[in-house]
């Protein structure tokens, strides 16, 4: 368990009971690492602790700590541990725990920091940013792509989707590595879809991800945009350029337009929209091949 996750669920139980009971430790060969945990923990509630060294059973000396904390050592190992412990000190009574706190936020913070990189590569598994990418997939299905066109300010480019993510979770880390309340506040946005228009990170962009699809489609040229903003909005549109094929859009009132520019009525297009789309592109082209 990290030591972030631990300092949430543990040190108050540790509080509570330090009043009736103490904590136990049974030390074992190498497990020093398991004592630093609990050290942390203590590091947490205040710097100075008393400490004192009792035989115990079994041939095992209990290092007590205050009223919170038994560690029990083989004396066999008590060598080992000292060393770790205590380091060249001898009959220590008092022990300073300020840099294990310290090792304690910085343990918090990778911690973080490793969740809010997942969080990242999460993205396009949660809504709307799995609607987004069904889309495209679904547009390329129907019409191909004969060019794609990276979008101005766009913090993840679907066309560089991996390389531009690996490159933001560097930037975040590079910004908010040691700054436990900013990945806090970052991984709650991008767990739960929140806004993340106020995070320095993304200042120099208007768009999370995006891409326009550039088609040429027998006779016609039009082009397929798909971003979602800061605010976590996915927005879609088709812009044509044939005038018989907008006339005929408006006949059949697909979608919402504004001069040349279609957008769908709802939140996003529809399997259906899309395959609606292509059967009005395709009888606008037989009535020219027709006439022609």
């Amino acid at each position: 368990m990290s030591v972030y996750s631990i300092a949430n669920n543990v040190v108050e139980n540790m509080k509570v009971k330090e009043a009736t009971s103490m904590s136990n430790i049974a030390y074992v060969a190498g497990g020093f690492g398991t004592v630093k945990t609990a050290l942390k923990i203590l590091s947490q509630m205040k710097d100075d602790w008393g400490v004192e060294v009792l035989e115990g059973e079994e041939e095992t000396y209990n290092v007590k700590i205050e009223d919170s904390l038994i560690i029990s050592v083989p004396k066999d190992l008590w060598e080992e541990f000292a060393i770790e412990m205590f380091g060249n000190k001898i009959n220590v009574k008092n022990m300073n725990l300020a840099k294990y706190l310290e090792e304690s936020i910085v343990d918090c913070n990778k911690d973080l920091l490793r969740k809010v990189k997942a969080s990242v590569k999460k993205l396009y598994k949660q809504k709307p940013y799995s609607i987004m990418e069904r889309n495209i997939k679904i547009w390329r299905a129907l019409f191909g792509a004969t060019r794609f066109i990276t979008t101005p300010k766009t913090c993840i480019p679907v066309e560089s989707k991996i390389k531009s993510s690996k490159y933001l979770c560097k930037t975040i880390e590079s910004a908010y590595g040691k700054d436990r309340g900013m990945l806090e506040m970052l991984l709650s946005a991008l767990s739960k879809g929140k806004s993340l228009i106020d995070f320095d990170v993304f200042e120099n962009y208007d768009k999370i991800t995006g891409t326009v699809i550039y088609i040429r489609k027998d006779n016609t040229v039009f082009t397929y945009e798909s971003s979602i903003d800061l605010n976590g909005k996915l927005t879609e549109t088709i812009r044509v350029t044939d005038k018989d094929v907008l006339e005929s859009l408006k006949e059949s009132r697909f979608g919402r337009r504004n001069k040349n520019i279609v957008s769908p009525k709802g939140d996003f297009f529809t399997n259906k929209e899309f395959k609606n789309f292509k059967a009005i592109i395709q009888d606008v082209n037989d009535e020219t091949n027709n006439r022609s």
